[in-house]
């Protein structure tokens, strides 16, 4: 029958303090690489419209986009079109993707329109904004929007950093773990061998 050392018994709860440490350690360092993928989303912005900003614009069209980056796809937003009065035109806008269209009859009064928008980005933060065109019926049509719908996304490359360096952390304290755990192991088999040299 094997007798332990004295000491075996100090030695052992010492191994236990450690791997409760590092298990601790990894359990904060998932729960704040878990909390910090959120914080990758994006602020809405309007990347184009049609009429652009500022433009002078004429002939039939039957509609205002604006094309935003980063738009949260589950909200409300709110687009409106103004005439040179000041007076709500067009109808309800509509979102498709990122874009947000508002139907509109052909416009036959010449002067300034203002388009409104307020959205919510992928971040969770409102984007408030607002511009002008001209309407002159001799002026050319509305150029059209040149950025293309995405069909996915694609990759989040602040998501893919974070997902890197978590894994990272992760490995490191599984390394950690699995060490204290193969020390604590040796430690219980020989109780004269030092489990840290």
């Amino acid at each position: 029958m094997h007798k332990r050392a004295p000491h075996s018994s100090l030695q052992t709860r010492r191994g236990y303090r450690r791997v409760s440490q590092l298990l601790i350690a990894a359990i904060v360092a998932i729960a704040v690489g878990a909390a910090s993928v959120p914080l990758a989303g994006a602020h809405a912005e309007l990347l184009q419209a049609s009429p652009r900003r500022g433009a002078t614009v004429g002939g039939s069209f039957h509609q205002i986009i604006l094309q935003f980056g980063a738009l949260d796809l589950n909200a409300d937003h709110d687009v409106r079109l103004f005439d040179p009065a000041g007076n709500e035109i067009g109808s309800p806008a509509v979102r498709e993707d990122n874009r947000i269209v508002i139907p509109i009859e052909p416009l036959d009064v010449p002067g300034v329109y203002r388009v409104t928008f307020d959205v919510l980005g992928t971040d969770g933060d409102q984007t408030q904004g607002d511009f002008g065109f001209r309407f002159e019926p001799g002026a050319a049509e509305p150029e059209p929007i040149t950025i293309g719908l995405p069909a996915d996304e694609g990759l989040d490359f602040v998501a893919l950093a974070l997902a890197v360096a978590f894994a990272a952390v992760a490995a490191f304290f599984v390394q950690r773990v699995w060490t204290a755990v193969r020390d604590h192991r040796a430690a219980r088999r020989d109780p004269d061998v030092d489990p840290g040299g």
